[in-house]
């Protein structure tokens, strides 16, 4: 049998990733009442980055993604953690990254600030998809930021373009901004849609 202790930190963990999934659902939700087309774009490919670089390079990660409904509860909020974790130390890096950024000399329309603003909403993205089946009362809300993404994907190619022209702009060939991921892979990738809402 379960110590008291041990069910009161479940609960409250649970809560925990209740009550960060609201928070992030709702950060995207107001991000897309007010993006255009080419930062929804921006956003969706960053996310796709994301995927590819962490979420797909490991088993767990990615089968509790894709197929939710077959993970226990446990393990779909365990991942929820462990993805936050990744997040909050890839924010950390991100701190550092930008003060490099503005050493480069980067054409205006490159917009650092936004690419990486973009890449926290990214994460995000997998994020509150994970969270929606923790807490379904998320459920609608996610499939309309699914949408609202999805109508921005005819931009994609032009985006995708335009983030390797940031990715040039560091001229530091031994670091690439968004991997191995070639432009085709990139954009056929980004066409992923989560199958089990």
């Amino acid at each position: 049998m379960r110590s008291f202790s041990d069910v009161f930190e479940d609960w409250s963990r649970k809560r925990q990733v209740k009550k960060t999934n609201r928070l992030k659902t709702e950060k995207l939700l107001s991000f897309l009442n007010t993006a255009d087309q080419e930062q929804k774009a921006t956003l969706l490919a960053m996310a796709t980055v994301f995927r590819s670089r962490v979420i797909d390079r490991s088993e767990q990660l990615s089968g509790t993604l894709y197929s939710p409904m077959q993970s226990a509860d446990k393990k779909r909020r365990l991942i929820f953690e462990l993805l936050q974790a990744v997040q909050n130390k890839m924010q950390d890096e991100m701190k550092t990254v930008k003060s490099q950024l503005k050493k480069l000399q980067l054409t205006p329309d490159s917009q650092p600030q936004e690419h990486w603003e973009l890449s926290i909403l990214g994460m995000d993205l997998w994020l509150i998809t994970l969270g929606a089946t923790i807490d379904n009362r998320q459920l609608a809300n996610l499939k309309h930021v699914w949408h609202e993404l999805d109508s921005a994907a005819p931009e994609l190619p032009h985006t995708i373009k335009r983030l390797r022209s940031l990715e040039e702009a560091g001229h530091d060939p031994a670091h690439t901004m968004f991997g191995d991921i070639d432009d085709q892979t990139w954009l056929e990738k980004s066409g992923y849609r989560p199958a089990w809402f």
